[in-house]
């Protein structure tokens, strides 16, 4: 499976959806987005190899704030 990315406009945002992907055992890791990339804030976003719907769907249900 590729890489996919889900960014966030906050670093609380981003270790919150780090850290429930790690009690669920789903790897992911933290980079920063340059400011040419960025959207909205600081910009963050999370690389993950894994269903990035299925990811995106629990970070709804445990209202974590991401971008599109």
């Amino acid at each position: 499976m590729q890489d996919s990315f889900i960014k966030f406009s906050s670093i609380t945002q981003a270790i919150k959806a780090q850290q429930l992907l790690k009690k669920l055992k789903i790897k992911s890791e933290l980079e920063r987005v340059s400011n040419n990339q960025s959207y909205q804030g600081c910009g963050y976003k999370l690389k993950i190899n894994s269903n990035i719907k299925k990811i995106k769907d629990l970070l709804i249900k445990n209202n974590i704030k991401f971008i599109n």
